[in-house]
């Protein structure tokens, strides 16, 4: 039998025994494939821990995306809509694949020349943050207020989240 001791940061890890059925002298090609196969095993065991960190943290952002009570859209550098959560399509009263490819400007051309709509243009040209309030027209006989936030995303675009406030406003 060999065993190959796998030691990270300084510690021992864990072994990797290898044994045969009848006694055997290990030469050093062998011992060192040996070392070889416990390194590559460590390895791809560290990179399956990883991915599984990485998988919990997706589904738990996941859940938080799908759960929160505000809308939320991600838009890219061209407007177009790349996620929206299931608050935000219940407040746009839209299907994913309605709202999913599209431009703001498609989805929303009664928006363009509102207070909203210069705010979202701020936050897309200067990089910042900014916030409104923004009274719905009236479209198929619903109206209403919504708060809007919007805010820059790394590598363009912009993080818009939104809520229904028509009942804070008293209409």
């Amino acid at each position: 039998m060999v065993t190959v001791p796998l030691v990270r940061a300084g510690r021992l890890s864990a072994f990797l025994s290898i044994n045969r059925n009848e006694p055997h002298r290990w030469n050093d090609d062998e011992l060192r494939f040996t070392r070889d196969t416990a390194e590559r095993t460590w390895t791809a065991l560290d990179g399956a821990r990883a991915q599984a960190t990485l998988r919990a943290e997706r589904d738990r952002s996941r859940y938080i995306f799908d759960t929160i009570g505000e809308g939320f859209a991600l838009l890219d550098s061209d407007w177009r809509i790349v996620e929206m959560n299931a608050e935000g399509l219940r407040i746009c009263h839209l299907a994913a694949e309605q709202a999913v490819g599209r431009t703001h400007w498609e989805l929303f051309p009664e928006s363009a020349s509102t207070e909203a709509s210069a705010m979202l243009r701020r936050v897309m040209a200067e990089r910042r943050a900014g916030q409104t309030e923004y009274q719905l027209p009236m479209v198929g006989g619903r109206g209403g207020w919504n708060e809007i936030r919007a805010f820059p995303v790394h590598g363009g675009g912009i993080a818009i989240f939104f809520r229904d406030i028509t009942d804070r406003k008293g209409v």
